[in-house]
């Protein structure tokens, strides 16, 4: 969270906990005021870039991990880049990670990107700014219950994501979406 905070100042973030219901890990977002954060949360019920550079301690039951609010495109200091987030989701897949899969993640490493394992350790969040792109999708599926979602970008889920830190590598550098294309 604190290195988005420091190359996106108008980042917002939340909290999340992990809770498991009928065997199934849960995630749940977390305002100031409390359980659940939308396109409607107010920004003084998140956390801002500076509260997280200041110091970064989640409020008790607010849950154990940091988030960062997706909901709308959240541009640089200089309004040219887009804060963007590739997130690989493989954890329901029985196949071998696609070869599109295993090479942005190679791309990520070769580019210093943010970059670090998902809640489930099956995938990998990407985190850069990126040049906005009218033409990304949201999400694209791969076959074999593999896919990529795109965050940050204008047709991309209205969520938060989950950070986790682990095995958390690299520093941000900025780059094109489409460059991501195999």
């Amino acid at each position: 969270a604190q290195a988005i905070a420091a190359i996106c100042p108008g980042a917002l973030f939340c909290t999340f906990g992990v809770s498991t219901k009928a065997g199934r890990q849960v995630k749940m977002p977390f305002s100031k005021a409390g359980a659940g954060v939308s396109g409607t949360t107010p920004p003084e019920d998140l956390y801002s870039a500076a509260d997280i550079i200041g110091g970064p301690v989640i409020p008790m039951g607010r849950g154990e991990y940091w988030g960062v609010v997706m909901h709308q495109p959240t541009y640089d200091p200089f309004g040219d880049l887009v804060l963007t987030i590739v997130d690989v989701d493989t954890k329901s897949s029985t196949e071998p990670r696609d070869i599109r899969l295993t090479k942005l993640s190679q791309w990520a490493r070769d580019n210093n990107h943010l970059r670090e394992l998902s809640h489930s350790r099956k995938g990998i969040h990407v985190i850069f700014l990126a040049k906005a792109d009218e033409e990304v999708f949201g999400k694209y599926d791969l076959g074999n219950s593999q896919a990529v979602e795109v965050f940050g970008q204008s047709k991309s889920p209205r969520k938060s994501v989950m950070l986790t830190g682990d095995e958390l590598t690299a520093i941000e550098v900025h780059h094109d979406v489409v460059d991501l294309k195999a």
